[in-house]
């Protein structure tokens, strides 16, 4: 992964990050463009894709697990045996 410099001026909280990292790119500068913003570039979008793909891989697991007649508790949100099995069915991917 590619490490950029840090951009200049408040850094951003983790509560923020993590609200972020529920939206896409497209929704947030979306939003921002109905507010007025124009030209609005998203700084440090790497290490946000990174993990909403992994998100995307965990939720694609889970379906798969609840399609083949998991219970849902314990499943979503995934418990540590869940996460376990996720961590062996990506080696084998």
């Amino acid at each position: 992964m590619t490490t950029h410099p840090r951009p200049a001026g408040p850094s951003i909280s983790a509560a923020a990050l993590d609200l972020f990292r529920k939206v896409s790119t497209a929704t947030l500068t979306t939003q921002m463009f109905k507010r007025g913003f124009r030209n609005v570039y998203v700084r440090r979008v790497t290490r946000l894709t990174v993990d909403a793909w992994e998100q995307e891989q965990l939720e694609a697991f889970v379906l798969e697990r609840i399609r083949n007649g998991a219970a849902l508790p314990g499943t979503y949100p995934p418990s540590d045996s869940t996460r376990a099995a996720y961590e062996e069915w990506r080696r084998k991917q």
